[in-house]
């Protein structure tokens, strides 16, 4: 990927636009997020909420 001044441009493609969300759960919802992270189910925690995000679309889009 190039930018605007021809440099090489290092590091993982951009898949969007990243806004910053807070969230309010209950603590024993955070502790099975942070474990189900930890068991490697998920790399990260944004990409945890992304597949919850993808998942209520594809839900959506088969009404």
């Amino acid at each position: 990927m190039k930018n605007t001044s021809s440099e090489t441009v290092m590091g993982r493609p951009r898949i969007g636009v990243s806004r910053q969300v807070k969230i309010t759960l209950p603590e024993w919802d955070w502790v099975e997020i942070e474990q189900t992270i930890d068991r490697r189910e998920y790399p990260s925690m944004a990409a945890y909420f992304r597949y919850l995000h993808e998942k209520e679309q594809s839900l959506r889009k088969n009404e």
